[in-house]
């Protein structure tokens, strides 16, 4: 307590005051105060639950005792200002009132003038001396007791306002915090959603290119397959005609040498028809009939002749046909032999196009997986969202509240 000096002056201690209360016998007050008050506080419900909350009895008793037994020495010096500063702290915590010092120095003065009243070896006068020096010396201590109860009290008080600052100022930092952590909230919400219709749309995006992809790896197939197709029919009809045309060219040959055959049979046959109407000339009207047989073999020859004279001219044109159409079909498979590299190239093609689809097919399915991994991330960030969003609506409520508890300790 400040000024401690000044206020023992205030009280009127003197330094003769120390022997009187020196020699007075307070192991005897001791002896009565502690019981007694301890049957008063038990028959006090507010006390009675204090004591028993923060102590035992039996102990308390026991450094009540040796409170009192101490109170003959003077009430000065740091020692003295140490322990009655514990003693004043100790009750502030505990939550005991200045009744309780009224009621405890009450008792504590009624048994010190009994036990003074017990001493007969003392006259009235040296009694009522001693009597006021043993007042001011309770009076000292529960001065200097409350005084450092309301120092505390004080204290406390201005750590109660200081800290009920801090407390709103940390109410309004929580909910600015709660409010920032809605907007987030609500963001990534938002977000979710977004991510949600991505992946959506994404899945949507993925089966038309698979639809697609699979169309033109059938195609890219069937063209493979066609191709070849139509590359083998072609090389096969181009092999058929030459060899049609080879067969025709030595048919044309047997055609002509069979030609040359009955030009010379015809011509025979003129000889001897002509030999023969010598000999039906010679032979008279004997010979008529078999000269007009002669004519008539000779007539027949003539046509013979002339017949394989147009056949020989239809068999040159056709053979001159048949050179044009093997020289024809030589240069076509001659092309097509040609062109067998650039028919192999676009099926080349085909295969890169076929083998780019199964990458892209594969692609496609990683694109799937990574989609179900996006939806999984999506359905987790908003159950944490969710929490979260909790977890703020809770925070906005204590942040509410904060302030409540410092207003009942001001």
């Amino acid at each position: 307590m400040k000024n401690w000096p000044q206020h023992l002056r205030f009280i009127g201690w003197q330094d003769s005051d120390a022997a009187l209360v020196r020699d007075f016998p307070w192991d005897r007050v001791a002896l009565r105060v502690a019981p007694s008050l301890a049957q008063m506080i038990q028959q006090i419900p507010e006390l009675d639950r204090i004591m028993r909350a923060n102590s035992r009895y039996e102990r308390w008793q026991a450094a009540l005792a040796h409170y009192i037994e101490n109170l003959g020495q003077p009430p000065r010096g740091e020692a003295y200002e140490v322990a009655l500063n514990r003693i004043g702290l100790r009750h502030a915590e505990i939550g005991l009132t200045p009744d309780w010092y009224l009621i405890a120095y009450r008792v504590i003065w009624q048994v010190t003038y009994e036990v003074l009243q017990e001493r007969d070896t003392l006259d009235l006068s040296a009694q009522q001396t001693q009597w006021r020096s043993l007042t001011r010396r309770l009076i000292a201590d529960m001065v200097q007791t409350l005084g450092f109860y309301f120092d505390e009290l004080d204290r406390v008080s201005e750590a109660a306002k200081q800290g009920e600052a801090v407390m709103r100022s940390a109410q309004r930092r929580v909910v600015q915090l709660a409010q920032s952590l809605v907007e987030v909230t609500d963001e990534t919400t938002q977000g979710m959603s977004s991510m949600k219709q991505a992946a959506a749309d994404m899945t949507a995006q993925r089966n038309h290119v698979e639809t697609a992809l699979d169309a033109a790896t059938t195609a890219t197939a069937s063209g493979q397959t066609t191709m070849a197709g139509v590359q083998r029919r072609i090389g096969d009809a181009m092999d058929l005609v030459y060899t049609a045309g080879l067969d025709l060219e030595a048919g044309t040959g047997d055609i002509d040498r069979a030609v040359s055959v009955i030009r010379d049979i015809a011509r025979q046959t003129n000889l001897l028809a002509l030999n023969a109407a010598i000999e039906a000339a010679r032979a008279g009207d004997a010979g008529r009939g078999f000269g007009v047989v002669a004519d008539e073999v000779k007539k027949l020859s003539g046509e013979s002749h002339e017949s394989a004279g147009r056949i020989k001219v239809t068999l040159s044109d056709i053979a001159q046909r048949i050179q044009g159409l093997l020289g024809a079909v030589s240069a076509a498979q001659t092309t097509a032999k040609e062109n067998e590299a650039g028919a192999m190239a676009v099926q080349e093609a085909f295969g890169a196009i076929a083998n780019q689809s199964h990458l892209v097919m594969e692609q496609l399915q990683q694109l799937a997986i990574a989609e179900q991994q996006v939806e999984a991330l999506a359905k987790t960030v908003e159950l944490a969202t969710e929490k979260t969003a909790a977890i703020v609506r809770e925070l906005t409520s204590v942040a509410e509240m904060l302030v409540a508890p410092a207003e009942k300790v001001v």
